[in-house]
């Protein structure tokens, strides 16, 4: 991967970041009670995340 496409990966990864906390907070309008509900938001974010990683590279289900 040449250093255009990665860049351009880069930028599609964060931009499915920065939609999924909008429509996060489309569904979950208020604040954190706390920075624990926050982790454990996050954290089960990392788990979907590592679960994907964690399949043979030639079934990533990139939506999820």
């Amino acid at each position: 991967m040449n250093k255009e496409e990665y860049n351009q990966k880069l930028t599609e990864a964060l931009n499915d970041i920065k939609q999924e906390v909008l429509d996060a907070k489309q569904v979950y309008p208020y604040d954190f009670v706390n920075q624990h509900e926050a982790y454990a938001v996050i954290l089960e974010e990392v788990d979907e995340l590592w679960t994907e990683i964690k399949k043979n590279q030639r079934v990533y289900d990139l939506e999820a």
